[in-house]
Formats: C-alpha cells, sequence, structure tokens
C-alpha cells in the first residue's frame, strides 16, 4: 500500500488487522523501524478495537510486534495505564497476517541485507507493506527483488484527517511531484508545531 505521508497507511493496515482477528483464531505480526512507532500503533489499535467491542486481553494476546534491530518478537502488556512490550515466549508457527510500516526504510537499505532476507521470510499466510510514495519510487526494484509478486495499491484520498493535516503532511514528501493527495474531511483547526529535543 503506496500513499504520500498522512494518507492513512497504517490506518487501513489497523482495520485490516482487526478483520483478520475476527476471521479466526490466530496471530498477527506488526512490524515497524521504531518502538516508538509500534507503541503509537498499539494505542491505536485499542481504540479502534474498544470501538468493535473487542476485549483489551483479547486483542493483545494475539498481537505480537518487532522494531529494530529485529531480533525479538514482542508481545504487548498493559500495566495500569502503561503499556510494555515483552519478550514473546515460544509463538505461533505462521501468522495470519504480518505488516511492515515503513517498508521502505526496513527494506531499501543496502546495509542490512542479511536483516531483510530474515524478515522477508517470517511466516505468514497474508503479507501487507506499507510504504510512503514520496520515500519509496525508486526502491522499487528492492522492493521486487524481495516480494516479486505483490499486488500495488495507491490511495489517493484521504477520509479520516482534516484538511489542514493532509497539507501539513505533505511538507515530509521528499519526491517531487508526488501524487497529489485530497482530503474530504473538514479544514480541521489550525496545526501546531512542536519542537522536541532528540
Amino acid at each position: 500500500v503506496k500513499a504520500p505521508a498522512g494518507a492513512g497507511k497504517t490506518f487501513v493496515a489497523l482495520r485490516h488487522i482487526l478483520r483478520c482477528l475476527q476471521a479466526s483464531r490466530g496471530q498477527v505480526l506488526f512490524v515497524a523501524p521504531s518502538r516508538s512507532l509500534i507503541l503509537h500503533i498499539l494505542q491505536w489499535l485499542l481504540v479502534l478495537g474498544q470501538v468493535d467491542r473487542w476485549e483489551v486481553s483479547d486483542l493483545l494476546e494475539r498481537i505480537a510486534v518487532m522494531h529494530q534491530p529485529y531480533d525479538e518478537r514482542l508481545i504487548p502488556r498493559i500495566h495500569g495505564d502503561r503499556m510494555s512490550l515483552v519478550r514473546q515466549r515460544g509463538g505461533c508457527e505462521e501468522f495470519e497476517w504480518i505488516c511492515f510500516d515503513e517498508s521502505h526504510q526496513i527494506f531499501c537499505s543496502n546495509e542490512h541485507s542479511g536483516q531483510q532476507e530474515m524478515l522477508r521470510k517470517l511466516p505468514g499466510k497474508q503479507v501487507m507493506l506499507l510504504s510512503d510514495l514520496s520515500q519509496s519510487s525508486t526502491f522499487d526494484l528492492t522492493f521486487d527483488q524481495h516480494f516479486p509478486k505483490r499486488f500495488l495499491v495507491e490511495l489517493h484520498e484521504v477520509v479520516r484527517s482534516t484538511q489542514r493535516i493532509v497539507a501539513g503532511a505533505s511538507s515530509f514528501q521528499l519526491k517531487a511531484g508526488a501524487t497529489s493527495l485530497r482530503s474530504i474531511g473538514t479544514d480541521g483547526p489550525p496545526l501546531k508545531s512542536f519542537i522536541f529535543e532528540v
């Protein structure tokens, strides 16, 4: 799934995760470059799960995650109002579904070919790659190498964000002339800038 920043790729993936979990008793795996992104995704998944009336414990016990350096599978645990990631003991032999968020970062570096091969061979019935359209188009040959039979979907319309969020996200597009993205939502409140120390 390719789209510019802010188009809702992760939102699409999370809705798909919930459908997969409803259709089977299996487990899903979510892979992303950073721990913070994983925690953000899990928090978002819990919000969507509550809308669909999932029990939090049932939802979390069927999700595994991985982040750099991709050396272990982790499972989320809730402790009061905090979430942590703990090493998965054992685990399933084959995931119902595997999602790679920011896949252009995971699979398009020449530095970690062994790591990429290990991730490509993770056991899953279905695999979804989420990739920023403005950052990934030059890497299509690399994706062809790892996933030669993939089916490409491009998102062009946003339904979850306001028009100002879509406009703000366009600043992160690296490729000049990237596909324009249209929001059918409201203008929304003015955007605020936040600067964080590294």
